[in-house]
């Protein structure tokens, strides 16, 4: 049924009913026709979704199946008892449906109330709705990336590094003056893909022992804009020397392009035999050379984009292994380019495609 179809139904529903009253201050449905209403009101927001998103049906359920079986296998490889993500991208696991049309429910009611007229809520919906669907599947396809490299680094035991936070006075942030330690990784039954607001240090999301490479490989999933909340973190009291570190006034070039090149949805791994050495990512001071940065590219990404990201993370975080540019869809121009330690992954949703991050990590152990 198409969506105005529906609409009708519901427009009629309301003008052949004078105790239903939509106006700005007041919106009043009497009980005895609230049912029928809102089985008309979803019934438009569906039809709206699937006109405006014919594809997505098959293919959130493609991803949906891929990153179930990718979850049971890494929580049956690793013992856990939870893989924890955001309620959002739960809810879009879980309700695609109701979660992609929420946006919807606003901006239908403002067109019963004629607060916009259908010309001007098909076009602003429509898009909202797409912009939408490509970040949820962005978050998701970030997530099962992560969870396939794990499953195929074989991973033996999970470790997570819990971190204190910055307490909030009345007077704002309570600074620690003096160097702190770093807390020690502990074995963990829970991955995290959720961080926490300010902590005092850095730390990876998770620490996977692999069997694959006989190391330990650690990740951060979401970089923080370190640059911005180092006055408040701690400083680390024993922080190992031998590991490579930047100044966050080295990096400050890196970090002044943290929101126009949404660096936070990147992947920074981290490989090394020591457990310890792994636990801190960064503090007031310094942050950890990475071994590889992983950029899951997001539909809407073109290929300058991406390739001024790459480069990015190359000059300046200079990872051992390489950046990683992992495609969702095939790209539309090639990404041939003679920038050295830029990788191009066309994985899709093709788990074996991730191989070569994997042999990186085999690579940085005896580099």
């Amino acid at each position: 049924m198409k969506w105005q179809q529906s609409y009708a139904d519901l427009r009629n529903l309301v003008t052949d009913n004078e105790t239903i009253w939509l106006t700005s201050r007041v919106t009043l449905i009497p009980e005895q026709i609230r049912p029928r209403f809102y089985q008309l009101f979803d019934l438009t927001r569906t039809a709206f979704l699937r006109e405006h998103l014919p594809d997505y049906s098959e293919e959130t359920k493609r991803l949906k199946a891929l990153y179930s079986n990718v979850e049971e296998s890494v929580k049956s490889m690793l013992g856990l008892e939870e893989i924890a993500i955001s309620v959002d991208i739960s809810r879009f696991l879980d309700e695609t449906e109701g979660r992609l049309s929420e946006p919807l429910v606003d901006r239908l009611f403002q067109l019963l109330r004629d607060e916009r007229d259908v010309e001007t809520f098909e076009k602003e919906s429509s898009l909202v709705l797409k912009n939408s669907y490509a970040e949820l599947f962005h978050q998701v396809y970030r997530h099962w990336a992560a969870l396939s490299l794990i499953k195929l680094l074989r991973g033996r035991r999970l470790f997570s590094v819990k971190v204190p936070l910055i307490e909030m006075t009345a007077r704002g942030p309570k600074i620690a003056t003096d160097p702190e330690p770093i807390p020690k990784p502990q074995e963990a039954k829970q991955l995290s893909f959720l961080s926490e607001a300010i902590p005092a240090f850095t730390v990876p999301n998770f620490i996977v022992d692999s069997g694959e490479v006989g190391q330990f490989v650690a990740f951060t999933t979401e970089i923080r804009d370190v640059y911005g909340q180092a006055h408040v973190m701690w400083r680390a009291a024993d922080a190992n020397p031998e590991r490579a570190w930047f100044s966050h006034e080295e990096l400050e070039p890196l970090w002044k392009r943290y929101d126009t090149l949404d660096l936070k949805h990147d992947v920074l791994f981290y490989v090394c035999d020591q457990l310890p050495d792994l636990a801190l990512v960064a503090d007031s001071e310094r942050f950890a050379r990475p071994d590889g940065v992983m950029i899951c590219a997001s539909r809407s990404a073109g290929m300058e984009y991406l390739r001024e990201k790459g480069c990015l993370y190359r000059d300046h975080l200079r990872p051992r292994s390489g950046v990683f540019m992992v495609l969702p869809d095939p790209p539309e121009e090639t990404p041939i380019s003679p920038l050295e330690d830029i990788h191009w992954l066309p994985v899709g949703l093709e788990q074996s495609k991730l191989l070569p991050i994997v042999r990186s990590m085999k690579r940085s152990e005896s580099s």
